[in-house]
Formats: structure tokens, C-alpha cells, sequence
């Protein structure tokens, strides 16, 4: 680079000339590093540092790019991380924009497989306590599976070859690749909102890991789990083993292995029947034959020769009979008999409405009484009052005043006069009689 060495720069002009130099050196590199202060935005991005025993380098890593990772990124993880170093202008913060990253020492996919497994097995989707039995004769099998794979005509040869009379609704679904864990999900959840499958069958044919990983998807499992009608996971081979078949209620090996568990539950049922029907008959031929031999008893030949002896016999039998029944019968019910009567003579005797009449009486005595009692008080008191008001009336100033008697007051200060030094000459003095009132004057106090 030919610059003048005494050229000034601005900040953004350095950091720009930077950033397109160490991009253009380093636009795709693999970097190994541990995962360190992960911050996962509300926008989508994330942002976090990759770190060895001898340097740090922040990281982002943006929504478009992080969607396709299809492991739990966590601190601590190590990782390989592949994308191109530059410079963040804002902060003048050398970084690194990754566009992928893979788990040191494990596949993405089996790193994946294992945490959502441990955290499903921590929720108990995994129990044996909440997978139900499957439906013995089901009369609709609800399917989950593409309407071209292999996996749906195993299924109907077998139902075909069991001759197993079904009504089977098929909910088809892509089964590998973009969108396909999503398709699952929702035909599982058609079939439970069309509420006529009684059994579900959910799975596809062998294929590789890859092929059979919308087995393996979060948003699958949840289905499953949530189902309101029993599933059977058959997906892929013996040997695979998918998040699915650990939620399902059951699992098959393969799809043919789940047609066998649906038409098995109906030819048990039919052998059970052909066996009990085989007892049945074997059971009736032997009372046949047992009773043909008694028949053919000589004793019972010769009582047949004479059947009245033979009808007394039994009538003497039913006669006793009759007697040990009839006896303690009836004197049960002569003692109840008795008992009854009993209970009747005591109830007249403790008749309710004799009771009534003689509680009226109490009634109208106790009411005479206290109106009696009443009367008496309020005499007392109206005595009692006209004492009082006698008392009140002789100590009355009005009766004072009506017998002749006057009160004085002075007109200056209304002081009642008791001695005529309470007043001057030239003094008013209010004079108050039995009616009306005089005001005087005074002119000689004596």
C-alpha cells in the first residue's frame, strides 16, 4: 500500500479500510473454539464469544444462520464454527460472522437427538404409567405416512392378507426432508380432531439417519404426546430407535411389524372364540353322554317300569320340603304378628292427639295468667305515677303562685328578690303571678 505516510485518516476511514482487507484475507475460515457468554437477542441473532486457553474472539451468528442449527447451543459447548472474520464499524470490535457450527466430537444430529431426549425423559413423556393399551378389535386405524411410500402398501397387504375387516383413514404426510416434522405433526392432529380412528399409526420405511430425523423433531413428539387416541411409532428399521417410538404408546419395528399388532388384537380374539366354542361343545357332548349312560342305568329302568312309586317319591320329598320351609315361615309370622299388635297398644296409649289437647290447656292457662299479671303491673304502676305526679304538683312553683304568692325578679338582671336590699329606689321590678306578669318601679325600700 503506496499512502503517503503523513496522510491523516479519519476513524471510519481506517476501520472501513480494515474491515475490506481482513475480510478479503480471511472471507471463509473454520475456527475451533468453547462457546462462552452466549446472549441469544429478542431479534432472532445470537451473540456470544469463542474462547481457547490462549485468546477470545467475539461472535455473531445472525436468525437466518442459527435456524439450521439443530443442537442446544449452551455455554461451555466446544464447537467448530465456520464463517468469515471482520470488523464491526460501530465499536471498531474485530468479530467473527459465522454461517454454521458443529459440535466438536459428536454429529449435530446425534447431539440434538441427545438433548431432546434428556429433557422429554425429565418432563416423563418416556413413562410407562401414561402409555395406553392398544384397542382390541379396532374398527378404524387412523395412518400418518406418505401416501407413496412403501410403508403404506405393507400395511395394507398385511390387512389384506389377515383378511382383518378395518376401516382405514390415511392422513398422508411428507416423511423426510424440509417441513416434513411439521406435516406429522399436523396430521396427527387431524386425526384426533376427526375423532373416527380408534388406533393411529405413525412411522415410515428404513432409510438413513438423515431420512428418518422428522421422527426425531421436538414439534413430532409433542404430537404424540398429546394425542387423545393410542399410537404406534413404526419408523425405519429394528435397529433405529427415534424420539418417537419412546413417547409412542407402543412401538413396532416396522411398518408391517404394526399392521401385525392391529390385525393380532382380532385373530386373538377369533382364537380365543374358536377355543372357547371348541370347550362349549366338548362340555355339551359330555352331559349327553353322562346323562344317556344314567338313562341306561338298570336301576333307572326298572322306576321307569313303575312311574307312579317314582312320582310319590318325590311328591312324600316336596311334602318335606314344604314343612321345613313353612314352619319357622310361619311362626315368624305369628311372632311379628304379635310384636305389631304390641306396637299398637303402646301407640294408643302415647296417642299424640290427646297430647295436643292436653298442651292446649297448659297453653290457655299460661295466657290467662299472664294477661292477669299484666294487669296487676300495669295497676301498680299507674298508682305509683299518680303518687308521683301528687308529689310533683305540691312541689310545683305553680301551685305556690296559685295560692296567692308572687316571685319578684330585678329587671336588670332577672335576680329573683328574696330581700329588699336586693333593690334601690328607682329600681323595675318584674312581678310574676299565678296569670300575667307587672313590671314596677321602686320608689322606697322600707
Amino acid at each position: 500500500m503506496s499512502e503517503d505516510p503523513r496522510r491523516v485518516w479519519s476513524v471510519g476511514e481506517i476501520v472501513g479500510l480494515s474491515k475490506e482487507i481482513l475480510e478479503e484475507a480471511f472471507n471463509s475460515v473454520l475456527v475451533r473454539g468453547e462457546i462462552s457468554n452466549l446472549h441469544q437477542h429478542g431479534s432472532g441473532h445470537w451473540y456470544f464469544k469463542l474462547k481457547d486457553e490462549d485468546a477470545v474472539l467475539d461472535v455473531a451468528m445472525f436468525r437466518g444462520a442459527n435456524r439450521e442449527v439443530a443442537f442446544s447451543v449452551e455455554d461451555g459447548l466446544e464447537v467448530i464454527a465456520g464463517g468469515r472474520l471482520t470488523i464491526y464499524p460501530p465499536r471498531g470490535n474485530f468479530q467473527m460472522v459465522i454461517e454454521f457450527l458443529e459440535p466438536v466430537g459428536w454429529g449435530a444430529l446425534q447431539l440434538a437427538f441427545e438433548q431432546l431426549k434428556e429433557r422429554l425423559l425429565q418432563e416423563g413423556l418416556f413413562e410407562e404409567s401414561r402409555k395406553r393399551p392398544i384397542p382390541v378389535l379396532p374398527r378404524c386405524v387412523g395412518v400418518v405416512t406418505s401416501s407413496s411410500g412403501a410403508a403404506w402398501r405393507d400395511l395394507c397387504r398385511v390387512w389384506q392378507r389377515r383378511e382383518v375387516p378395518i376401516e382405514v383413514i390415511l392422513a398422508p404426510a411428507k416423511v423426510q426432508g424440509e417441513g416434513a416434522a411439521a406435516e406429522i405433526a399436523a396430521a396427527i392432529d387431524k386425526l384426533n380432531r376427526h375423532g373416527e380412528a380408534e388406533v393411529m399409526i405413525v412411522g415410515r420405511g428404513g432409510g438413513s439417519r438423515e431420512d428418518l430425523w422428522a421422527f426425531n423433531e421436538e414439534i413430532v413428539a409433542r404430537a404424540i404426546a398429546a394425542s387423545q387416541i393410542p399410537v404406534i411409532s413404526a419408523v425405519g428399521h429394528e435397529i433405529d430407535i427415534t424420539i418417537a417410538d419412546l413417547v409412542a404408546d407402543r412401538r413396532a419395528a416396522t411398518p408391517t411389524a404394526a399392521a401385525e399388532v392391529v390385525a393380532a388384537s382380532r385373530q386373538e380374539l377369533l382364537q380365543r372364540l374358536h377355543h372357547a366354542n371348541k370347550q362349549a361343545h366338548a362340555a355339551v357332548t359330555r352331559r349327553v353322554t353322562d346323562s344317556r349312560s344314567r338313562l341306561n342305568d338298570p336301576r333307572l329302568q326298572r322306576r321307569l317300569r313303575q312311574p307312579a312309586g317314582l312320582v310319590n317319591v318325590y311328591r312324600q320329598r316336596l311334602d318335606d320340603v314344604w314343612y321345613e320351609i313353612n314352619t319357622p315361615f310361619k311362626s315368624s309370622i305369628d311372632g311379628r304378628r304379635d310384636r305389631v299388635r304390641a306396637a299398637g297398644q303402646r301407640l294408643a296409649l302415647s296417642n299424640p292427639q290427646q297430647r295436643l289437647v292436653e298442651r292446649r290447656a297448659t297453653l290457655v292457662a299460661a295466657i290467662q295468667g299472664a294477661r292477669s299479671a299484666v294487669r296487676t303491673t300495669q295497676q301498680r304502676a299507674e298508682g305509683r305515677f299518680g303518687e308521683v305526679a301528687a308529689r310533683i304538683e305540691a312541689l310545683s312553683p305553680l301551685g305556690v303562685l296559685a295560692r296567692g304568692y308572687s316571685i319578684c325578679e330585678r329587671s336588670s338582671d332577672g335576680l329573683i328578690l328574696r330581700r329588699g336590699t336586693d333593690v334601690e329606689g328607682g329600681d323595675q321590678v318584674r312581678i310574676r303571678l299565678q296569670e300575667g306578669q307587672l313590671v314596677c318601679q321602686v320608689e322606697e325600700v322600707i
